[in-house]
């Protein structure tokens, strides 16, 4: 191959690895389960990802509540009228009074609102999934973070 073939490949390959680039610019990033935005970097190096945040402590929270919740309702058959009624005593979770529960027969659903260290606001229904929302309290329709039925 002569010079001006080379020169052709090396071309083609930056303009495709310019576009690959514009792409993900410009392409919708994804939400953490946590609800924080990806960013470029986490996209392309995700091995590389590396976040810890409180938000993360809150959805984990939720989501062993869900399962003290469905423990709870085997055991007794029923659903409890509070959250303090269905966690054991020494459990030690952290941000309950945030935590707004409601329940309507056998279903029930968890809110958690923002506050200025979490990126939006959380639902958490009694079917396993978790919603989120940047710009209001979430309802069912919002991004799914997380569904675990």
């Amino acid at each position: 191959m002569n010079r001006r073939g080379h020169t052709l490949v090396f071309t083609l390959l930056g303009l495709t690895v310019a576009l690959a680039a514009l792409v993900g610019l410009f392409a919708p990033l994804q939400h953490r389960i946590c609800g924080h935005r990806c960013s470029l970097v986490d996209r392309w190096f995700p091995k590389w990802n590396s976040h810890s945040c409180a938000a993360e402590n809150v959805v984990g929270n939720l989501l062993t509540i869900r399962f003290v919740i469905k423990n709870y309702q085997k055991r007794t058959g029923h659903l409890g009228d509070s959250l303090l009624e269905m966690i054991p005593p020494r459990s030690h979770f952290l941000g309950l009074d945030k935590l707004a529960y409601h329940r309507s027969g056998s279903d029930w659903q968890i809110t958690v609102t923002r506050t200025p260290d979490l990126p939006g606001w959380y639902l958490l229904t009694s079917d396993g999934k978790l919603h989120f929302s940047e710009k209001g309290p979430a309802t069912a329709q919002d991004s799914l973070l997380w569904n675990c039925p």
